[in-house]
């Protein structure tokens, strides 16, 4: 398997591409760094504290729920920016895949994709997030002896102007303009950082 076969294809908009890799003294560290960066990645409520009190908060539907996410789940984000009509005051995304040991080569690795989607609980009122249907985000996870690989791959990113209320349109196009001027790269470069800097509480 392969990064293409794992990250979906750019067909419009912008895409991104962003790493951070550490070497630790052994593979025993490396194992250990790359166990708490997996379950860190499973685990979005814990996904702020590692990118700063100015970035977007990300948490399930229900706050009880503690478990990994899982294809099919829906993540809910608060942005600091004014509220989403369409995503009742919030974006969302969704899971769409979760794949185990991507890279044969490696001893041990993990990828994590998300789609832009609807508000679960009103999809009829279309894609509940700044940008556009068709948007994804991709994190990697990659060990190889004692070297420890993150990455994030956005694609498809441009500003989501469907939503049917004029308010919303305005609010996509210029978080959506702010994101793909850099500012959400800053946020995930902090989080790559963050996933291989050790244990994060949950």
């Amino acid at each position: 398997m392969n990064d293409h076969s794992i990250i979906p294809a750019k067909q419009s908009g912008k895409q991104v591409d962003l790493f951070e890799e550490v070497e630790l003294a052994d593979s025993r560290e490396a194992a250990d760094i790359f166990a708490g960066a997996r379950r860190k990645l499973l685990h979005p409520v814990i996904w702020k504290p590692m990118t700063g009190q100015l970035a977007a908060d990300f948490a399930k539907p229900d706050p009880r729920d503690k478990r990994e996410v899982l294809t099919g789940d829906y993540i809910r984000i608060d942005i600091p920016a004014p509220g989403l009509s369409a995503g009742d005051g919030h974006d969302w995304v969704k899971v769409e895949s979760k794949k185990e040991n991507i890279d044969p080569g490696a001893d041990e690795s993990l990828a994590l994709t998300v789609k832009v989607c609807e508000n679960p609980g009103h999809p009829e009122k279309g894609v509940a997030h700044f940008f556009a249907e068709g948007a994804t985000s991709t994190f990697m996870i990659i060990r190889k002896g004692n070297t420890i690989r993150a990455s994030y791959h956005g694609r498809n990113e441009k500003p989501n102007l469907d939503n049917p209320a004029l308010g919303d349109k305005i609010r996509n196009a210029v978080v959506a303009i702010g994101a793909m001027a850099g500012i959400s790269e800053l946020q995930w470069k902090a989080f790559l950082k963050g996933l291989l800097a050790g244990q994060q509480d949950l």
